[in-house]
């Protein structure tokens, strides 16, 4: 644990102008899963699941994408809540620091809001 206080002044102004144009393409490539992980009897594996680089999907059957999700980290954070949105969560998961939340099919993260609380009981917008 730690105390701490501080104080601080300041003031300044400032003024400019500029203009600008541009224009840019792109295309890639990454290892977004296309189809669930299979068990080893090769039966798709629906839910949420993980692959070797720490990224987190969840599958339904017959949605032939995972979920849109987003992760959420606080390092003080001791848990979570959905604040907004709800109608729009499928699941979630996570614990202490980390949480997830996955959406219904074809949804989008407008309106979606999440807190964490820390050990003081405190509740905090993310």
């Amino acid at each position: 644990s730690g105390d701490g206080s501080g104080d601080g002044s300041g003031d300044g102004s400032g003024s400019g102008s500029g203009s600008g144009s541009g224009s840019g393409s792109g295309s890639g490539s990454g290892s977004i899963e296309t189809a669930p992980p299979v068990d080893p009897t090769g039966r798709p594996i629906y839910g949420e699941s993980s692959d070797t680089s720490g990224g987190y999907y969840y599958w339904l059957p017959g949605y032939g994408r995972p979920l849109p999700s987003r992760a959420y980290y606080h390092a003080d954070a001791v848990q979570w809540r959905i604040t907004g949105g709800t109608g729009k969560v499928r699941d979630y998961a996570g614990a202490g620091a980390h949480f997830r939340v996955y959406l219904q099919p074809g949804e989008n993260f407008d309106g979606v809001r999440v807190q964490w609380r820390d050990r003081a009981g405190n509740w905090h917008d993310h």
